[in-house]
Formats: structure tokens, sequence, C-alpha cells
């Protein structure tokens, strides 16, 4: 089979299948397992793909063909510019969240320098600001995750993305009950928010990634916000700088929720598409 046909074969099929980015994800796919980049498959749309080949593409194109994530299938995803191990134990990143860690990187710039990442799964957000502010004097960056499966996710991105003495702390544990209270300057996190009533009309996607990732408890899924909001509240130092990612229509709810526990300068921001996305808070010097 000749590379192109393949590729608009597969392309076919993915938006049949009704995938957002059709030919991306074949270009993706084809280039996994050929060895090449998507440029690369450019000057090669001519050549012809070796039948071994075409049967490892087909079958990663049924599975593409069923919704499951092209970042399982080939195991990992770019993030802020850094290609970051992912799988079923994790959330795969999101470039939305890219606004949360530029927000993030703000505050260290600002002389934050004892940073947690709660709920870490893959270490996206730890490892991107740890290394982005590499040497920076000071700095400590934690990652703090319930599950065990993503902490060996973020441990296996760790290796690979930071170098010797970059390493970031890698805790288990329930939000931030790890953490000694009242130390840190800045509390990061991407929690669960969605609701549960919404996941049967989201993305056939999601049913692959781990629901406890994903879905935020109570009716408006704010549950597990409210929870990290209180514990951000314990273990912030004065002056300690709130950060999280919310649902696109959850912006005023959220702020309100920040606010209720004592946070003040509460902001919400959004994304280039408009939609809200973060909320930050400041945890005012106590006189």
């Amino acid at each position: 089979m000749i590379l192109r046909e393949a590729l608009r074969a597969a392309a076919e099929d993915f938006r049949e299948a009704g995938c957002d980015t059709p030919m991306l994800d074949a270009e993706v796919l084809l280039g996994f397992v050929l060895g090449h980049t998507r440029a690369g498959l450019v000057a090669r749309r001519g050549d012809l793909i070796a039948a071994a080949d075409v049967d490892a593409f087909s079958a990663l194109c049924r599975r593409r063909a069923s919704r499951e994530p092209v970042s399982h299938l080939v195991g990992a995803r770019e993030f802020f510019g850094r290609p970051f191990l992912v799988n079923s134990a994790v959330l795969t990143p999101r470039p939305e969240t890219e606004l949360l860690v530029e927000l993030a990187l703000e505050v260290i710039d600002a002389g934050a320098r004892r940073v947690v990442d709660v709920g870490t799964g893959s270490g996206a957000v730890a490892l991107t600001l740890a290394a982005e502010r590499l040497g920076l004097s000071g700095l400590s960056v934690a990652a703090v995750d319930l599950s065990r499966a993503a902490l060996g996710v973020a441990a296996a991105n760790s290796e690979v993305l930071l170098p010797t003495g970059g390493r970031i702390a890698l805790l288990q544990g329930d939000l931030l009950g790890a953490v000694r209270a009242g130390v840190l300057d800045l509390v990061v996190s991407n929690p669960p928010y969605i609701r549960e009533s919404l996941m049967a009309e989201g993305m056939p996607e999601l049913a692959f990634e781990p629901k406890m990732a994903l879905v935020g408890g109570d009716c408006d899924g704010l549950g597990v916000i409210r929870r990290l909001v209180r514990a951000a509240w314990r273990q912030l130092a004065p002056g300690g700088t709130l950060l999280f990612e919310i649902g696109a229509d959850q912006g005023v709810q959220a702020a309100e929720v920040a606010s209720e526990v004592g946070f003040q300068q509460v902001v919400l921001l959004r994304d280039l598409a408009g939609l809200d996305r973060v909320i930050r808070a400041e945890k005012i010097d106590q006189v």
C-alpha cells in the first residue's frame, strides 16, 4: 500500500467514527509505526509501506476508530514542548492546561519557591515547572497523587525529562495530606471537575481514562475542588497562591468556593477560546 493512500483511508475511517482530527490522528499513528515525524511522512507520501507495517498500522487504526485515545496507542503526548509518557493510569495532558503552567511560572518568578502539584498524574505540570526553572535557587517542587500507578508514570517521566539533581519529590496521598501545613508558597492543581451526569455525554475517549482523574463529585462537579481549596488554605503560608483548573462553566461557582474559605484577590482566568479555565487565589498575609 502507498503511504498517502493509507493515510487517506485511515482518516476517512476516523472521520466516520467521529474523531475530531482524523488526518492528524492518521499521521501520528503511521509516523509511530514507521518511526517518522509527521514532516517526514510528507516527503515519503509516494512510498510503499511494508506489509508488516500495514498490519501494525491497521491494528492501531481499528483501536482509534473505537475512540481509544491516540496518546494511549503511541504511549506519549506532547505538553509544553516535551514528550510525556502516558497510559490508562493517567489523564492525557491537555493543551488548555498549559495556561495553568504559564500562570504557575509567573508565581514562581515572583518569588514562590515551595511548590506542590496536587493530582499530578503523568507529572506534566510539576515536571514542566521544574524543567522550565531548572537550577533556580531554592525551588522545591513536589507532586502528589492518590494513585500509585499514576506516580509510577510520573517517576518514569521524571527520569527522562529531568537530569540528575533536578528530580521532583513524588508523594502518595489524598490532596495535601502528605505535606506539612503552613509551609507552601504555591499549590497548583488540575483536579477532577467533570459532573458525573455529563460523563456519558462527553467524548468517548474519556472512557479510556481514569474516572478518579475526571469526575469531581457533588452535583456540580466541584466536590474535589471544595476539599482542595480547604486543604490549600491550611497548607499555604501567608502570602501563598492557589491555582487550579476548572470546567468551562464553573468559573463563578469555583471563585465563590475560594472566597468563602478565606482566599482574597480571587481571579477567574479564561483560555484562548474565552472559556473559564483557571482560578487564582491569594492567601493574604495575616497581621
